[in-house]
C-alpha cells in the first residue's frame, strides 16, 4: 500500500506463492523448475524469512544443487543465503564441499565463492568454530 502497510491478506498471498513456486521446482520440466527458483529469489527479496516457516522448500532447493542443468544449480546456490543459520551452517557447508568435489569449471568457483560468502557474512557471525572454518578453507 502507498502508506507502507501490508494488505490484510498478505500471509495468504505468500502461502499461495510458496505453494505455486514449490510445485514449479518439483516439476520435471527444467523451465518450470528454473522459473520456480527465479520466483523464490524475487519473493525472498521482500520476504527473506519465508524459508524459516517452510522448511520443506529448503530440501527442494538443496536437491536442485545436484540438478544436471548448471543454470538450475547456480540459481539454487544463490538462494542458500536465505536459508543459512548458525544452526545449519556446518551442515550446508559440508553438503557444498561434496558438490565442490564433483564440480568443475565456473560452477566449482561459484560453489567455493558461496561457501566463503556464507561463512563471512556479517563479519563471520554464523561461524562458531574458526578452527573448523580454517579446515574448510
Amino acid at each position: 500500500k502507498s502508506n507502507g502497510s501490508q494488505p490484510s491478506n498478505m500471509a495468504e498471498t505468500i502461502e499461495l506463492c510458496v505453494e505455486t513456486l514449490r510445485t514449479f521446482i518439483s516439476d520435471s520440466d527444467q523451465n518450470l523448475k528454473y522459473l520456480g527458483l527465479v520466483g523464490f529469489g524475487s519473493l525472498l527479496q521482500s520476504q527473506p524469512k519465508v524459508f524459516h516457516s517452510h522448511s520443506e522448500c529448503k530440501g527442494l532447493i538443496l536437491k536442485c544443487l545436484s540438478d544436471e542443468d548448471v543454470t538450475i544449480r547456480t540459481r539454487s546456490l544463490g538462494l542458500l543465503k536465505f536459508m543459512t543459520t548458525q544452526r545449519n551452517l556446518v551442515d550446508l557447508i559440508t553438503q557444498l564441499l561434496g558438490h565442490v568435489e564433483a564440480a568443475s569449471g565456473e560452477y566449482r568457483c561459484d560453489l567455493v565463492g558461496e561457501i566463503i560468502r556464507m561463512c563471512s557474512s556479517n563479519k563471520y557471525e554464523l561461524v562458531m568454530d574458526f578452527a573448523w572454518y580454517m579446515d574448510v578453507l
